[in-house]
């Protein structure tokens, strides 16, 4: 009588394709993480733009969020990344010159709009720039011209309108542009220099006048991905996303603008 057993070839066939499932099971894993780094300014409009790219493409993403040169320098030192998002053009010619960048995939992905902002509830009266001359502004908060693109374009607007001079010694300067606006909101500064979209989130605020005409700076977003980051495919899923209309409605509900 011919009985299968365990040694049978239809057992042994069975067991093969038991482990052959289980041994895939074991190694298969989660996508991996598409990490970007992006200006500080971006925050409240990429997290939520990031959580609708998970929605729809099923691939977590991280978010670091910090002053452009700061991240350029971290991607320069070694950080891991797929996808960098400058507030200017300078911080990505950095990583393009050391050889980081994949210049192919690099685009100007918005615009955005310089304006002086002072507490909602101040009874301090801004209305041009000249009036950043008045005895009663003391303290001018701006992210940190030495490196920070908010505070950068903050000083080439002050030397193109003749007023660094006067207002120098007055110039409280912060680590970032949502520092800046932070200590406007918290009284440390009278006025502040910050993009029209944080003056948008922040209910402490009010707009007092923006930089407009010809010294305004021209800011513009370029983003890219980096070479070498753990998840390259991923990276141009998301930067195709990036330029979807779902991306577009996000970022003008919050107040940028695409480039020109």
């Amino acid at each position: 009588m011919n009985h299968r057993g365990a040694g049978s070839p239809l057992a042994f066939a069975a067991s093969t394709l038991v482990m052959a499932s289980a041994l895939s099971s074991c190694t298969r894993r989660p996508h991996e993480p598409i990490h970007v780094l992006a200006a500080a300014s971006l925050r409240e409009a990429l997290s939520n733009i990031g959580r609708e790219f998970q929605g729809s493409a099923h691939v977590p993403v991280t978010f670091s969020f910090g002053a452009s040169s700061a991240l350029a320098a971290q991607i320069r030192a070694g950080a891991p990344a797929d996808v960098f998002i400058s507030a200017d053009e300078a911080q990505m010619d950095t990583i393009a010159r050391v050889g980081l960048l994949d210049v192919s995939s690099r685009f100007d992905l918005l615009a955005n709009r310089l304006v002086v902002v002072v507490r909602a509830d101040a009874a301090i009266h801004l209305a041009t720039p000249d009036d950043l001359r008045h005895a009663e502004v003391r303290r001018i908060a701006v992210a940190d011209p030495s490196g920070v693109p908010a505070g950068i374009y903050a000083i080439q607007f002050l030397d193109a309108a003749k007023l660094r001079t006067d207002v120098e010694s007055r110039l409280v300067r912060c680590n970032d542009v949502r520092g800046a606006l932070a200590a406007v909101e918290s009284g440390e500064a009278d006025c502040g220099f910050v993009y029209r979209t944080d003056a948008v989130i922040s209910t402490k605020v009010r707009v007092a006048f923006e930089i407009s005409g010809a010294n305004a700076p021209s800011i513009r977003y370029p983003a890219a991905r980096i070479l070498g980051g753990p998840n390259s495919d991923g990276a141009d899923q998301l930067l195709r996303f990036l330029r979807t209309d779902t991306a577009t409605r996000i970022f003008a509900e919050s107040g940028f603008v695409l480039p020109t």
